[in-house]
């Protein structure tokens, strides 16, 4: 069963569906672009082409219909491409995006949201792409070893930053919130929220990853267990548990993109992030061909054994086959670590290329003043939200998802945006604590469905 984290599949679904051949020729003019290109006219082209792209994988996940959009990208050979630019948004956003000029509190964040918001695109696609095994294994090594790479810079901070200024406020509180964030903040508030949602798609990537890890090169599970000891960075996430925090109003946890108050009867149940978690850790501890490459140290016994009193009767009858990590575990715990030795062992590991290919040479304020140079035309501007009228249609939204939930709470929702008609809340006080975060899109909605007025009355 796909088990993803349904990242941003609130923002993504939509009305533009695609037939086969449209999805077949969208992909087969798929190129790869330089970081130099990002915020481009033709970069936004394919920007918005691989968000449809993505909104018709997941209409296929959901109708359980044929998935030609993930084959097609095999059959033509573009997985690698994903991949790569995946990467590309990432070194834009970490070497270009903190150089541009603060957005003012009047100017529009559209379309910084929309460059920013890609990531997520791309991530969420490949969760898809990496569910079967087919697919993993028709991507190259090397951009398999980068693809790992790249899980685990983004699942890091995870473990390492405060991630409390994204979770929910009380009423009062969310409402100053809301009321004061604009331009720059609402922007960084906003680059967080992506950056924590990217961090969890990492995290069913690296699961995907580890669970075919057997018909995948010899060099990825060397630079899992090896190079970075991915075992004791998820042992370090599930204690960190950034996915659930309490308060006053009760035990939160973050499942599809959202945080939900949990009823005291289901705080035993584990979410999704959970399961990836542990599905993860079995897999590169069991699977032979992997527990072989680790080095079992005092340190990372002792930090394993961690793990010993999370493994309750609970999350055994929800996953099974931790029973056997159980096992493992207490075996562990019984023995004696080898003593280091000096023997050369022989070691295979993929040469990490692509993203130093991408970055090398650049100079990053020169990108950052011919970014915030470019200035787009009417037509362009009209042509992307357009797209963006397409995509967030809300009669096919509520088709292809469950019942509507509040935004904030996830408790049941009676109540809609009345301007963008998209997001969900159970009364008031949730829809301005969600204003912030929901603001970007909703005046994205309006603006483009104004164009499309503009449009039709021509």
């Amino acid at each position: 069963e796909y088990m993803g984290t349904s990242v941003f599949m609130q923002s993504t679904a939509g009305a533009a569906q695609l037939s086969p051949f449209e999805a077949e020729r969208l992909v087969q003019k798929l190129r790869t672009f330089s970081v130099d290109d990002v915020g481009s006219s033709e970069w936004m082209g394919q920007r918005n082409d691989l968000e449809r792209l993505n909104l018709q994988a997941h209409q296929c996940v959901a109708a359980g219909s044929d998935e030609y959009v993930v084959e097609a990208l095999r059959t033509f050979e573009k997985l690698e491409l994903i991949v790569h630019e995946l990467l590309v948004i990432e070194t834009w956003k970490l070497h270009v995006f903190p150089l541009l000029p603060e957005v003012a509190a009047d100017e529009s964040t559209v379309k910084p949201y929309l460059i920013l918001f890609f990531e997520a695109i791309l991530c969420n696609l490949l969760e898809l792409v990496l569910f079967h095994a087919s697919a993993a294994t028709a991507l190259g090594e090397d951009a398999l070893v980068e693809l790992s790479e790249y899980c685990v810079r983004r699942i890091t901070p995870l473990v390492a930053d405060d991630w409390s200024a994204i979770h929910p406020k009380p009423g009062d509180a969310a409402a100053a919130a809301a009321l004061k964030a604009g331009g720059a903040e609402l922007l960084r508030t906003q680059r967080l929220q992506i950056d924590f949602d990217v961090g969890f798609a990492a995290l069913t990537l690296l699961r995907f990853l580890s669970e075919h890890i057997a018909q995948l090169p010899l060099g990825l599970s060397t630079q899992l267990m090896r190079e970075h000891d991915v075992p004791m960075m998820l042992v370090s996430l599930m204690t960190r548990a950034p996915y659930t925090f309490v308060d006053s109003r009760g035990v939160h946890k973050y499942v599809d993109s959202r945080w939900s108050i949990v009823a005291p009867e289901d705080r035993m149940r584990l979410c999704k992030h959970e399961v990836a978690i542990w599905l993860t850790l079995y897999s590169l501890l069991m699977e032979p061909e992997t527990r072989q490459k680790y080095a079992i140290t005092t340190y990372n016994q002792a930090e394993l054994g961690r793990l010993t009193p999370l493994l309750t009767e609970s999350v055994l009858a929800q996953i099974p086959p931790l029973s056997g990590l159980l096992r493992f575990l207490h075996e562990l715990a019984l023995s004696q670590p080898p003593q280091p030795t000096a023997v050369a062992t022989l070691s295979i590991s993929a040469v990490v290329g692509m993203r130093t290919a991408i970055a090398e040479g650049r100079d990053w304020r020169a990108l950052a003043a011919a970014y915030h140079a470019r200035k787009e035309s009417p037509a362009e501007r009209a042509s992307y939200m357009t797209h963006l009228a397409s995509v967030y249609d809300a009669d096919t939204l509520e088709e292809i998802l469950e019942p509507p939930r509040c935004e904030v709470c996830g408790a049941t929702a009676a109540k809609r945006c009345t301007r963008c008609k998209l997001s969900w809340y159970c009364g008031r006080e949730c829809q301005v604590a969600g204003w912030a975060k929901h603001k970007t899109l909703c005046d994205t909605v309006r603006e483009a469905e104004a164009v499309l007025e503009t449009q039709k009355s021509q």
